[in-house]
């Protein structure tokens, strides 16, 4: 997951926050749903487990949202876990769901979370 990670920074040096997260969901989501149940083996097994991918992903976008008003605080408290949340629950997906339609779903989400209100 961290070479996901330092993939998307790479790729996406100065380009919006939506692309950024939509690619880092992407990406993210590929790697879960490779073999889902062995990943649900794998976060059953490490005590980090979802907290830990949290931090992870809290640190990532430490690095492209600034801290500086209530906005940037919410996002940097809301995306880790919304992140977390829907890439875990792709895991889950119903068979009646392609794996690309769960995708596009969980990347407009996160669009639809940082959307101007």
């Amino acid at each position: 997951m961290s070479r996901v990670i330092e993939q998307v920074i790479a790729e996406h040096p100065g380009g919006s926050l939506e692309d950024f997260a939509s690619a880092l969901v992407r990406g993210l989501a590929d790697v879960h749903m490779a073999d889902p149940e062995l990943h649900q083996l794998v976060t059953a097994l490490v005590p980090e487990g979802p907290a830990g991918f949290r931090a992870a992903l809290l640190e990532t976008f430490e690095g492209v949202i600034a801290p500086n008003d209530e906005v940037g605080r919410r996002r940097l408290f809301v995306l880790p876990h919304l992140v977390e949340s829907l890439v875990h629950g792709l895991t889950q997906r119903p068979d009646f769901i392609s794996r690309e339609s769960a995708k596009d779903e969980a990347v407009r989400t996160v669009r639809l979370y940082l959307a101007p209100a």
